[in-house]
């Protein structure tokens, strides 16, 4: 750490004291905020065959819905189309 007087005016300058070198700061959130006012749920994570279908279903869903929703209002899925 460096003080220096520039224009009549303090300046604290803090510098790496090994350009090479980079410090990252790391805590342990319970020492800094203690202990959860309630248990954490634990984390569960689905079997991995299980999205694959899962996100096709779901967006084919949201694709029939989209196409259904503009015919409905009336904005139309190609030039000139008409709504009944």
């Amino acid at each position: 750490m460096e003080t220096k007087v520039i224009e009549n005016k303090s300046v604290i300058v803090i510098e790496q004291s090994n350009p090479q070198v980079v410090y990252v700061p790391s805590y342990d959130p319970l020492v800094v905020w203690g202990a959860p006012l309630y248990p954490y749920p634990p984390i569960y994570y689905s079997p991995a065959g299980y999205y694959a279908p899962g996100l096709a279903i779901s967006f084919g869903v949201g694709m029939m819905m989209g196409a259904f929703w503009a015919r409905r209002l009336g904005l139309g899925l190609r030039a000139g189309a008409t709504t009944t």
